[in-house]
């Protein structure tokens, strides 16, 4: 059976007043099974936190807050930008999965037909700043001027439903219109024929 082994480091060693990082030792709150003393300790943000002699004086990673460095550390990874439930951010999500995800449903017509994602909005942050909010909620992420270019800046917008399918790649044959209608198409584009 293997024997735990306890370092009594400061056993002996008074350390009431003393600080250690953020910590300051405000009195002796127990006695560790292997003999050591633990410590009630003060921390600068007003907590109060027990910790053992051995994890106070250590060299290596000594405990120097209650917790509260870590706890602020993960707040602020949480709320990058505040938006993960939002519908730019989801917005943003699908435009990755069709273009980088062969899994995806719509990988074929994005990803797999060779759109790629503007390397600076891999980071949510960066596409919000440069593609700016949703004016409501019947606009979605549209590829224009150029619908068989990348998703990057100057060729992405807020469209409208009309907009998008009148932006959308055609796969019928002209042969089914007369040239009547199409001259209309092109002049209601802005193309010349």
């Amino acid at each position: 059976m293997t024997q735990r082994i306890c370092s009594k480091v400061g056993t002996r060693h008074n350390l009431v007043g003393r600080w250690f990082g953020k910590l300051q030792v405000i009195g002796q709150s127990g006695v560790e099974k292997c003999g050591g003393i633990i410590w009630a300790c003060q921390c600068n943000c007003g907590e109060t936190c027990k910790v053992a002699s051995r994890s106070l004086t250590r060299r290596n990673r000594p405990t120097d807050n209650c917790g509260c460095v870590r706890r602020v550390n993960m707040a602020a990874a949480v709320r990058t930008h505040g938006m993960s439930g939002s519908p730019e951010y989801k917005s943003w999500v699908a435009m990755k999965q069709r273009c980088l995800n062969p899994k995806d449903a719509s990988w074929k017509n994005y990803g797999g037909r060779g759109i790629k994602v503007y390397g600076l909005w891999m980071l949510f942050k960066n596409f919000i700043v440069d593609v700016g909010l949703r004016p409501s909620p019947e606009y979605s992420l549209d590829r224009y001027p150029n619908n068989d270019g990348n998703y990057e800046p100057g060729n992405v917008r807020w469209a409208t439903r009309q907009q998008q399918i009148d932006n959308q790649r055609k796969h019928v044959a002209l042969s089914n219109y007369s040239t009547e209608d199409i001259l209309a198409e092109l002049a209601k584009r802005g193309e010349r024929p």
